[in-house]
């Protein structure tokens, strides 16, 4: 056995390992090193780096995921990955130091990137570069805040591949890993998502009419409304037409058990104690506080398009809305209101053209957690506008009456000292 041995060595790295341990990290870094070699190689399109398309809603979070292998016997903090962002707005080129958008966006040690609320600015090309500048993966992220979407029951129809011959593209469905059950002990639903993406037909041909060969630098295809597509084929009546397709599958999830009675015994082996099933604490440390319900009361005129959101936005979280005590059933809840409520994608709860019966409280529930509860007034739009008026009203009579108070001191003054 290696004894343990403490001191900095090269590049800062504090070493606390024995040899077994040792050996593990760095079984475990070489891995790493053999798996982003064998994926470069597998995605290697010429000399240009494969682009990884990235269609999210407004309010969602994304992970981009991005793997640098520290070695182990180096100081981290000089490994880090270093994330650039093109904007899309101005095509200006910056560093992700801190992140831009502050507290919103966060880099995992392990290189990743996390971007919560996403919002309109955060659109554009982000690049991960290693510490020695080279390149390890790059995204093209697009914001936008509806999207043409459609839930479908497990068993239903589903969107078929359909192929474009005259342009030599073919329009399919790629769909996410299925999430999580939104309960246990009953039955729930879970979800996963699918995104039309665009592909050549036949690799070694051109599109039609006109060529588009960046199209080969996504390997998982090109998402059907986004950016990186031109407008000549974005605008195509098969590509602008075809909707996002969210699957709906009933689930049975046990809820998880309690842990058994603890039994405590003397030195002879005998029972002294029963402890009920439970988490317990040392004396001397504080328990964790649990994570406290969030509360809100909003107004909203009538006739507004409302969103309601858990605290985070992410896609396949085992999400599940109820109003009141009811259920809202994502399948059916958009034939139900005549298309006027609606759950999407990323789990928001949509309510178009609000009306005075809307008013109730939205419990929104991750798995067996409750995350948030909104309490939702809607308020008569002609009353709206009338309280409107009424406050414009006082500010034109304060500013009014302030201009006579003035003009009489002025004019005041003026007589003492005529007089």
């Amino acid at each position: 056995m290696w004894k343990k041995m403490r001191g900095k060595q090269s590049g800062g790295a504090v070493w606390d390992l024995s040899r077994e341990e040792a050996s593990e990290v760095f079984q475990e870094y070489y891995k790493c090193v053999t798996k982003r070699f064998e994926e470069a190689w597998a995605q290697q399109i010429g000399k240009q780096k494969p682009v990884h398309a990235v269609m999210a809603l407004e309010g969602e979070r994304v992970t981009l995921k991005c793997t640098v292998c520290s070695r182990p016997d180096r100081d981290k903090l000089s490994q880090q990955a270093i994330w650039q962002h093109v904007r899309r707005s101005d095509s200006t080129l910056g560093p992700l130091v801190g992140g831009v958008g502050g507290k919103r966006v966060k880099q995992a040690a392990q290189g990743s990137l996390t971007i919560r609320e996403l919002q309109l600015e955060d659109a554009g090309q982000y690049t991960c570069l290693d510490s020695t500048g080279n390149y390890v993966a790059i995204y093209q992220v697009d914001v936008k805040f509806r999207e043409r979407q459609k839930m479908v029951k497990e068993g239903d129809h589903v969107l078929n591949t359909t192929v474009l011959e005259d342009h030599n593209l073919q329009l399919m469905t790629s769909w996410t890993s299925w999430g999580p059950c939104n309960t246990c002990d009953v039955p729930g639903t879970r979800q996963r998502h699918g995104t039309c993406v665009v592909k050549k037909l036949n690799i070694t041909d051109p599109v039609k009419p006109k060529d588009f060969p960046m199209v080969l630098l996504y390997p998982d295809g090109v998402p059907c409304h986004s950016t990186a597509l031109p407008p000549r084929i974005r605008l195509l009546r098969p590509v602008r037409r075809r909707y996002e397709e969210t699957l709906v599958a009933v689930c049975n999830q046990s809820c998880p058990t309690e842990a058994p009675p603890v039994i405590i015994t003397d030195k002879d082996g005998k029972e002294v104690e029963v402890l009920p099933s439970g988490r317990f604490y040392n004396l001397n440390e504080k328990p964790p506080i649990p994570t406290m319900v969030k509360r809100r009361v909003i107004f909203e005129p009538e006739g507004k398009h409302l969103v309601l959101q858990c605290s985070d936005v992410v896609r396949g979280s085992g999400v599940r809305w109820m109003r009141g005590k009811r259920r809202v059933d994502p399948l059916s809840i958009r034939r139900q209101t005549a298309g006027r409520v609606w759950v999407d994608s990323a789990n928001r709860l949509h309510i178009a053209l609000l009306l005075l019966s809307d008013t109730a409280v939205y419990n929104c529930w991750e798995r067996q957690r409750h995350v948030v509860a909104i309490k939702v007034m809607v308020v008569d739009g002609f009353s709206e506008q009338m309280k409107n008026y009424i406050t414009y009203a006082g500010f034109g009579i304060t500013i009014l009456a302030t201009l006579i108070a003035c003009c009489c001191i002025f004019v005041g003054g003026q007589k003492r000292r005529v007089q």
